[in-house]
């Protein structure tokens, strides 16, 4: 992935989509921001956004190139919210 680590893209790329997207929250927003949810499920849909983000972030060279539409639509199909 370049000089970028899959990780850190995989934040960038978190950061994107939460801006963009209301109805998105990172694991820290679930579990900071959100006390109707359970500390259980925010921290499973948050381990479960994770992985998905980091492995997109594994396969490309720059988040730039991503659909990020497509991306926020295969993620709540996956995870669910």
């Amino acid at each position: 992935m370049g000089w970028l680590s899959p990780l850190f893209a995989q934040k960038q790329l978190e950061q994107i989509i939460e801006g963009r997207y209301p109805d998105y929250h990172s694991k820290y927003s679930l579990v900071t921001f959100h006390p109707e949810i359970s500390y259980a499920e925010a921290h499973r849909r948050g381990n479960q956004q994770d992985q998905f983000l980091l492995q997109i972030c594994r396969e490309v060279e720059s988040i730039q190139e991503l659909d990020i539409e497509a991306i926020y639509q295969r993620l709540k199909a996956v995870v669910g919210f």
